[in-house]
């Protein structure tokens, strides 16, 4: 079986598979978005699937964001930005200093 990757689906729905550089359980969607962004993520960083769909790990369907912003996403209004948490405009519009809880956007 070398060359082929332990994989399994996690409680929550997630997939995850055995890195064995690191020796330990990694779940795919992080992986992807830390490959197509040639960084690794900080843990306070949450994956989010843009279509919700937790079975399409493709880079273009996930999105880095901050936890109080991807709780307004997903409890609140799934309409607003991935940036800031408001509503009214696009990511790729936003020109927001602050999150919508007052925490300061940095970069």
């Amino acid at each position: 079986m070398a060359g082929r990757l332990k994989v399994r689906v996690n409680s929550s729905g997630y997939k995850k598979f055995f890195d064995p550089k690191k020796r330990r359980w990694v779940l795919t969607h992080r992986r992807t978005l830390e490959n197509a962004l040639g960084r690794e993520l900080p843990l306070s960083v949450h994956v989010h699937h843009i279509n919700h769909n937790k079975f399409d790990n493709r880079p273009a369907n996930l999105v880095g964001l901050d936890p109080s912003v991807h709780a307004i996403i997903h409890h609140e209004d799934p309409e607003a930005c991935f940036r800031c948490g408001r509503s009214s405009h696009w990511a790729r519009n936003c020109r927001a200093r602050t999150r919508i809880n007052g925490e300061r956007i940095r970069g």
